[in-house]
Order: structure tokens, then C-alpha cells, then sequence
């Protein structure tokens, strides 16, 4: 149950966090909100969302996090700018870390009973959500969960890809968690949730389709920082001297084999006949470099090993900058269950920086393209990208009114700046009652 106007949720004092103290003190001034925020990611995350839109721009709205994570192995914890840090230790032993973080959890019903916060949140992490929502009834306080990903229809595909026969009790296990997985979330955490985020339009209307009262949930997608682009840095010599006379087109994020990324090479054939200078630049990497050597192998039997640049994994600067280089952008994903809820950073990317889109039918993309009217919407077929791509290749006008059209958009629609006010004013709504409809995305 959400708090009434002016009932005390909790006036106990923050305990000590594990790493460092908040560096704005000014977190824990009358007048501001914070959230004890549960995360699945480690700290430092890579996550756009949980860095910039929590780290960076919902302070400036009057909203702090303190974060509840897990240290990264290996690397050094850095500062987090929108609160205090509780941070899990991270064992050199990976069959370790996750009995580590499972003891961390059982620090919430403690920090949230002493901590002056408005609500508990937890981000993607099915069991911590049941533990999170528990110390949140238990201090009087509101229970929120954040979903980016599908994760027991993950855990199920995951599963599948399993042999019964060659590994009967590994096969075994990853179907009980998945099974496990669909139970806890949806038949116990988000039903209980007194409000559920998630990652776009679709994601809502499949949890509705699950029994999710749809007036207990708002989408959140993914956005840029108009503040980082402004910051790019110019690429690396010997990518620079790859774009030379080139008309160059890019794809920007994972490589997995899971994607299909082969699909690009495909269309960039047919491409490459009607327009023999065109390179495509890929702007990423895969979780196992195989999967990265096997694009490199397609790409010389099907003769465009010369007009395909691979820069691997980047800064986002280095990675702004990259793009920055092309005439317009490619974002296609799949369709399927786990990709069909997305909301892909790279969108926003291209809009920003003012390029161009073909974006294949996944639900967030054709809406934002719709919207935006900065490009154009395709199947996910080889031919219909390699058309989409020559067309706006041959229509340099058409190509700059569209790019505008993606700037105008994102600014309104996709900037973390933009979207952390609507959230704020969400977050509001939500321990507020008086306050209502203000920030729903």
C-alpha cells in the first residue's frame, strides 16, 4: 500500500554504506526523495539507464538512489553520484558470487527500516524482488519493480539450448529456474508490486496479458544524453583512413550470434552491387569473440570483407564518435519474444547525432518511427534493408529532413534529460497520491 500525503514513511538515519560516502550530501536534505535501488548489474554498470538516467539526471530533479548492488570482479569501485553505495563483494570463485549477493539481499530489511527513503526498488532480480518487496512492507514503505528484460523467458530459451542427454542434470536445473523464475515474478512480485516500470509499450501489454493491472504500470525506454553527445570523440586513425571516400553506414551495438547480425552482411551484397563504395561499420562486440570471427568469416565468402569495418567494443564517446562518421544508421533485431519487449539504445543514438534510420518492425522501433517520421520501417529481411538503405542512399535531401526529424524527436521524447522530469513527476504521483498522471511516459 502506497503512504498516505504526509505520513511518515521512515525518519531513522541512513546506516554507514559499504563503499565510500555519497559525494552530494544533499541527498539526504529535507525536501528530496531517495529510493533504495536494487540493481541486477554490477557496479560500475554499463547500463545507460542506470548510470545517466538515475546517476546523472533524476538528482537534478530532486530524486537520489542509493545503490544496492555488487562489486565488479577485478575492478575498482567507483563513486555514484545520486546517493550512497551498498556494494556485495565480488569472490574471484564465480560459483561464490551469487551465494555473496544472496547474503547482501538480507541487508535490505535493515536498511530500509533505517534509512529515510520514500520506496524500495528492485531492477531485474526476480528473487531479490521478493526479499525487496518483503523489507518494504515491513518499513511501511512502497515497493517498486524495474523490468529491462523478459528474464524467465530468457532463463526458458536459455534452457532450451540445453542436451538432456548430454548434461541430463544441468538440463534439469535450468528448467526448474525457469520454471521457478515464471512463478515468482508473475504470480507473485509484480502482482504485489505497488508499481511495475518497464522497458516499452510492448513489455506493458504483455504483462497485461499476464494479469498486471495495467494502471500500475508505466514504460520506460531507453534514451540518449544530448550532454555525452556533444562530448564525442573522433575515431581512431586507421578507422578514419577505412571511411576515406566511402559512403558509410552503421550498425551500432552487440554482435551476437543470437541477433543475427549475418543478416546485415546479406543486404550489405546486394548493396555493394548498386553502390560499390558503400561500407558498413560496425560498432560493437559479442559476449564470446567467436561469435564475432564467424561475422568476419561470412563476410569474406560472401566477397564484402572490404567493405565492412569491425572497431569492437568502444567507449561511448569513441563509439558517438563512429557514428557520428555515417550517412545514416541500421538498427535490426530480431523478432521473438526476448527482443519484441526491447527498446534499443541505438535508436536514440542515430537520432541524436542526426542520421537517418532504417529499423526493422520490432514494436518500440516502428512506434518511434512513426512518431519521429526519421526514417523507415522494414521486415527483417535482407532484401528490404538492402532497398531501404540504397534509397535513402540515393536521396541525400530526403535523408537530411529525416535526420532533423530524429534530432526534434529525441530531444522530447527519447533524452534522458527530458525523461527524467516524467519520471520524477511519476516517482511524485506515486508517494504522493494527490499527485497523479503528471510523469506517466
Amino acid at each position: 500500500m502506497i503512504p498516505t500525503p504526509g505520513q511518515s514513511l521512515n525518519s531513522a538515519s541512513s546506516s554507514q554504506p559499504s563503499v565510500g560516502q555519497s559525494s552530494l550530501g544533499s541527498a539526504h536534505d529535507v525536501g528530496h526523495h531517495r529510493i533504495l535501488f536494487v540493481t541486477k548489474e554490477t557496479h560500475p554498470s554499463f547500463r545507460a539507464d542506470v548510470r545517466i538516467l538515475f546517476g546523472k539526471y533524476l538528482p537534478r530533479n530532486g530524486w537520489y538512489c542509493d545503490l544496492f548492488s555488487q562489486e565488479e570482479f577485478g575492478v575498482a569501485p567507483t563513486s555514484w553520484p545520486a546517493g550512497d553505495l551498498y556494494l556485495a563483494g565480488s569472490s574471484k570463485r564465480r560459483w561464490l558470487r551469487p551465494l555473496q549477493l544472496l547474503k547482501h539481499d538480507f541487508r535490505l530489511f535493515g536498511l530500509a527500516q533505517k534509512g529515510s527513503y520514500v520506496a524500495v526498488q528492485v531492477r531485474d532480480r526476480i528473487f531479490a524482488g521478493a526479499i525487496g518487496m518483503a523489507a518494504a512492507r515491513r518499513a511501511g514503505l512502497p515497493f517498486f519493480y524495474w523490468a529491462s528484460y523478459p528474464k524467465p523467458e530468457f532463463r526458458q530459451e536459455a534452457a532450451a539450448y540445453l542436451s538432456w542427454k548430454r548434461s541430463p542434470l544441468k538440463f534439469a536445473l535450468h528448467q526448474l529456474r525457469a520454471k521457478l523464475s515464471f512463478l515468482l515474478l508473475y504470480r507473485w512480485v509484480l502482482p504485489r508490486a505497488d508499481h511495475v516500470f518497464v522497458q516499452s509499450e510492448a513489455m506493458l501489454e504483455a504483462f497485461v496479458e499476464r494479469g498486471i493491472p495495467r494502471e500500475r504500470m508505466s514504460a520506460v525506454p531507453m534514451g540518449v544524453d544530448l550532454e555525452e553527445v556533444e562530448k564525442l570523440q573522433s575515431p581512431a586513425p586507421e578507422t578514419l583512413g577505412r571511411l576515406q571516400g566511402r559512403r558509410v553506414i552503421v550498425y551500432a551495438g552487440a554482435l551476437d550470434r543470437v541477433r543475427q547480425p549475418g543478416l546485415m552482411l546479406e543486404a550489405l551484397v546486394r548493396i555493394k552491387a548498386m553502390e560499390p563504395r558503400v561500407l558498413l561499420l560496425m560498432v560493437g562486440g559479442a559476449s564470446d569473440p567467436k561469435d564475432v570471427q564467424q561475422l568476419q568469416e561470412q563476410a569474406i565468402d560472401l566477397g564484402v570483407s572490404e567493405n565492412v569495418h569491425f572497431t569492437g567494443w568502444l567507449s561511448p564517446a569513441q563509439a558517438l564518435g563512429c557514428i557520428k562518421q555515417a550517412e545514416l544508421g541500421i538498427s535490426v533485431i530480431p523478432r521473438g519474444p526476448l527482443y519484441d519487449v526491447s527498446s534499443p539504445t541505438k535508436l536514440a543514438e542515430y537520432f541524436a547525432l542526426g542520421l537517418p534510420v532504417v529499423a526493422n518492425d520490432l514494436p518500440d522501433q516502428e512506434l518511434v518511427m512513426s512518431e519521429s517520421g526519421a526514417g523507415t520501417c522494414i521486415r527483417f529481411e535482407p532484401q528490404a534493408l538492402a532497398q531501404a538503405v540504397l534509397d535513402l542512399l540515393a536521396s541525400p535531401e530526403q535523408a537530411r529532413v529525416q535526420g532533423r526529424a530524429g534530432q526534434i524527436y529525441v530531444q522530447s521524447q527519447r533524452s534522458y534529460l527530458a525523461m527524467a522530469s516524467r519520471l520524477a513527476a511519476t516517482y511524485q504521483g506515486l508517494v504522493s497520491p494527490e499527485i497523479s498522471g503528471t510523469g506517466i511516459f
